[in-house]
């Protein structure tokens, strides 16, 4: 199973919010990441399974990143755009 198509973001592209949505039967929180192209964590912090995560990216700089979501011993990722 792919554990990336589990992840669903929007906008993509976004400006200065990104909203992130992780599949329910998971545990309540997990670890969420935002990498850069430079393979760089440039923002770290415990996400919601239960409700959209609205995470905010207007700091940024432009440019392509990840969304890096850890669980258990499965990592999914997805990319998207900051304008």
């Amino acid at each position: 199973i792919d554990f990336s198509s589990y992840i669903t973001i929007w906008p993509n592209p976004a400006n200065d919010y990104l909203n992130v949505t992780l599949p329910k039967l998971m545990d309540e929180k997990v670890n969420l990441e935002i990498i850069n192209m430079h393979g760089i964590a440039v923002m770290q912090q415990e996400a919601s399974t239960r409700q959209s995560n609205h995470i905010s990216i207007a700091h940024l700089p432009n440019g392509i990143y990840l969304v890096k979501v850890h669980y258990h011993n499965q990592v999914g990722y997805k990319k998207f755009i900051k304008q």
